[in-house]
C-alpha cells in the first residue's frame, strides 16, 4: 500500500500538471485513494514487478492514480471504462508535456510509452479488471450497508 505522503505527492503532481479527474480524486480522499492505487500495472502483477514498473513509469504515476481513483468508482458500463481510459491516456501525454521541453526527444518519445500503456488498459484484461472494479465497490457498499444498519440497532 502506498503511503498517504506520497499520494498526497501524486495529488500535488496532477494539479500542478492540471490532470483532468484531479479534483475528484482529491474530493474522494486520501485514504480512500491509498486503497484504491496500486501504481503502474494491473493487480494480477507480482507486487515487486509492478513497483519496478512504477519506478520505470514514475512520470505517469499521477495519472495513474487517477486511473485506479476511476477503476474504484467503475460503473461497470462500457463508455465509462473507455472515458477512464482517454482520461488516462490524455493525463500521461500532459505529464510528458509539463516535464520535457520542445528541444528534448523524450517529448517526442514517451507518448509511445503512454500509447502501450494505454493499450494495455484497453485490453480485455482491462475491461475485465473494470468489472471485477465493480464488484469490489458494490461489495464494499453492502459492508458498509449493513455495518450502519447493525450499528444503528445496537
Amino acid at each position: 500500500m502506498e503511503s498517504i505522503e506520497n499520494i498526497n505527492k501524486l495529488l500535488h503532481a496532477a494539479h500542478c500538471a492540471g490532470l483532468d479527474g484531479t479534483d475528484d480524486a482529491v474530493a474522494y480522499g486520501v485514504m480512500r485513494l491509498q486503497d484504491a492505487y496500486n501504481g503502474i500495472g494491473p493487480e494480477s502483477l507480482p507486487q515487486e514487478l509492478r513497483d519496478r514498473v512504477t519506478k520505470y513509469l514514475a512520470l505517469f504515476a499521477p495519472a495513474a492514480l487517477i486511473h485506479d481513483f476511476r477503476y474504484d468508482q467503475s460503473d461497470g458500463t462500457k463508455a465509462a471504462w473507455k472515458l477512464a481510459n482517454y482520461e488516462f491516456f490524455a493525463n500521461c501525454l500532459r505529464l510528458i508535456r509539463e516535464k520535457f521541453a520542445w528541444y528534448d526527444p523524450r517529448r517526442y518519445l514517451a507518448p509511445e510509452a503512454a500509447h502501450l500503456l494505454y493499450l494495455a488498459v484497453s485490453s480485455d484484461s482491462g475491461w475485465q479488471a473494470w468489472n471485477e472494479a465493480k464488484a469490489k465497490r458494490e461489495e464494499r457498499e453492502v459492508a458498509n450497508k449493513e455495518s450502519h444498519e447493525t450499528n444503528g440497532k445496537q
